[in-house]
């Protein structure tokens, strides 16, 4: 009995996001590099660009070498000769590091109340990264037009090799409280990579509706309904 509530856990943590997008916050197809050499130190870029691509009209990257001796380059990759827009992190051996993202308008004016809902239909955050050679973390922050703003915790970004099947990290706006997210003045995406010499690509970051996978449903009913089979025998 005590293996099957196990499993029970286990398989409850199988119940994961299949995201469905409404708002597009970056589609990274609007070029933009910045690069820190020599370190340690920070620097931030903006850049401007047609609000379907990029909320707000305008992305802030900040990025931070933290230990020097070598770059860290934060880029957007796109063009003809790629397979998709992407944006890259990447930092030269020996060296750690990592980036925000932040979006609040032209010259920090704000996005001016966006519904990051959609009207009800998005629930969370949605990154696809293409490529994440050691395992990262992203934390979300938010703010909003009635003064409340909040930090989510820290989300794993799972190691992705080149050439696979993208993956998708789902955040809830649950697990950024005390935020109004039908009025978002700001938003900000801070990466921690954990290892020198770090390779990252995210793809996009968007809105979604998160909703259990079909399939991990199905078998937490199925288990559920073994757990009562056990319980009457």
């Amino acid at each position: 009995m005590r293996w099957t509530l196990i499993c029970g856990a286990s398989l409850l943590a199988t119940v994961v996001a299949a995201p469905v997008s409404a708002l597009m916050i970056d589609d990274f197809t609007v070029s933009s590099s910045t690069t820190v050499d020599p370190g340690p130190g920070s620097l931030p870029s903006f850049t401007a660009g047609p609000s379907a691509s990029i909320v707000g009209g305008d992305r802030g990257v900040l990025v931070h070498n933290l230990s020097g001796g070598g770059a860290v380059i934060v880029e957007t990759e796109t063009g003809t000769g790629l397979s998709t827009d992407v944006l890259s992190y990447s930092s030269a051996s020996g060296v750690t590091g990592g980036f925000a993202l932040f979006y609040n308008g032209p010259i920090a004016s704000g996005l001016g109340g966006l519904d990051f809902t959609d009207g009800g239909a998005s629930n969370g955050f949605v990154i696809g990264v293409n490529l994440s050679d050691f395992a990262s973390t992203v934390a979300v922050q938010v703010v909003d037009t009635l003064g409340g703003g909040f930090t989510s915790s820290a989300f794993s970004i799972p190691t992705q090799d080149p050439g696979g099947a993208p993956v998708e990290v789902a955040i809830p706006f649950a697990s950024v409280p005390g935020v109004d997210f039908t009025t978002v003045d700001s938003v900000f995406f801070n990466f921690v990579t954990s290892a020198p010499e770090t390779n990252l690509e995210i793809l996009s970051l968007e809105t979604g509706n998160l909703i259990p996978e079909p399939g991990a449903a199905s078998l937490l009913v199925l288990f559920l309904s073994g757990v009562a089979y056990f319980r009457s025998h």
